[in-house]
């Protein structure tokens, strides 16, 4: 296993982005950007804990049955919990099935195109450089307007 820009092992890079759910997802997330795994493993624990967490209170809002709903997505969340982080620690890249696609597919390539963007020296375009404006060279006074000037002056 590889090390991580953090000092760890990629396996245990990936385990950690699912231990307190999708906050650790987050905090890794933004630690460690260069790391496919780690950031895959992040992403996943963000889409899937978050998502479960946002389904199971608009659920638990329905009266009765809501609320049993709600439980069985609990425990689905912990079965799914324990078995994300097995898998990461073990260095397998499971995709959970719509989540996993939606991570693999869209926000992995997003982050890396922002993170490639982000590395890249920013070179200011045309119209964000500000317009000098041209310098005209002072019109030189003829002889008589330097007499006039001198003569309107009074002289002590």
């Amino acid at each position: 296993m590889a090390k991580t820009k953090i000092g760890l092992e990629e396996n245990v890079a990936g385990l950690l982005c699912y231990v307190f759910g999708f906050f650790s997802g987050i905090i890794m997330f933004a630690i460690e950007r260069d790391n496919k795994f780690v950031k895959f493993h992040a992403l996943q624990s963000l889409v899937v804990f978050l998502g479960l967490w946002i389904i199971s209170i608009f659920i638990g809002l329905v009266p009765i049955i809501g609320g049993l709903i709600a439980l069985l997505i609990m425990f689905l969340s912990l079965f799914l919990w324990i078995f994300l982080m097995i898998k990461a620690f073990k260095g397998e890249k499971y995709m959970v099935p719509v989540a996993g696609d939606f991570v693999e597919g869209t926000l992995m390539s997003k982050a890396d195109e922002i993170a490639s963007q982000a590395s890249e020296p920013q070179k200011p375009s045309a119209e964000e450089t500000p317009a000098t404006p041209a310098v005209e060279p002072a019109a030189e006074q003829s002889g008589e307007e330097k007499k006039e000037e001198d003569t309107s002056s009074p002289q002590i």
